[in-house]
């Protein structure tokens, strides 16, 4: 099987159960079934990553009748980036792709909440981003923290759905909705996202080491 080297923000499990958890059912009943196929958010044309790779902080030592500052090294900021993705709506499913990925945005930057939710006080999920190949972005662990995207005056909106595809109707509320809803043509959406491993995998794997000459890339790393 060919490695696929797209940009992709991904549920960190992998099961259809964990993917689930993130995506919903596996349903055309479902604002993200389109997200399914590639089994979460894909971005559909190459993105412009802008990485902020490192910022080392360092303290300041004030010393008097010194002719130079004193540092002493406190962190190592995760690595943070900004992944600006085109997503197109000249077809119906590119519309509809585009809906799902926008939802998808909405709902992985919320917490559950609510009386009526048995998970309320989880925060936002951490997800996995896979860029260009393993020694890339393999998988690496990720929390989105911005999003944005601009609805032009100077491009024509399509809507979402004109026919039910494949012959199913699918749930009829969800159905009027998307043919009542209209996407741009072209839509530019800009996503924050900032590396954040788990705490005792660090604790427990990082090596310094085993890093420098790549053998944790494959662990997601970065």
């Amino acid at each position: 099987m060919a490695k696929d080297y797209r940009a992709k923000i991904q549920p960190l499990g992998q099961t259809p159960e964990t993917m689930a958890l993130i995506l919903g059912p596996e349903s055309r009943d479902n604002i993200l079934f389109p997200l399914w196929s590639t089994q979460g958010l894909m971005f559909p044309y190459t993105p412009m990553i802008q990485v902020q790779h490192a910022n080392v902080n360092y303290g300041q030592y004030d010393l008097a009748h010194t002719n130079y500052d004193y540092f002493a090294y406190q962190k190592t900021s995760s690595p943070t980036a900004t992944v600006t993705g085109v997503f197109g709506a000249h077809t119906q499913a590119e519309a509809e792709y585009m809906m799902a990925a926008i939802h998808f945005l909405r709902v992985v930057t919320k917490s559950n909440f609510g009386l009526q939710d048995d998970n309320r006080g989880t925060p936002p999920p951490k997800l996995a981003f896979s860029a260009y190949g393993d020694a890339m972005f393999n998988r690496t662990p990720v929390f989105v923290r911005t999003v944005a995207f601009g609805l032009d005056q100077d491009v024509d909106y399509v809507p979402v759905r004109t026919t039910n595809r494949d012959g199913n109707t699918g749930d009829a509320v969800l159905d009027e909705m998307l043919k009542n809803s209209y996407v741009p043509l072209v839509l530019n959406i800009f996503v924050d996202i900032m590396v954040a491993p788990n705490p005792s995998k660090i604790r427990d794997e990082f090596n310094l080491e085993e890093f420098r000459t790549g053998g944790l890339l494959d662990k997601g790393y970065y």
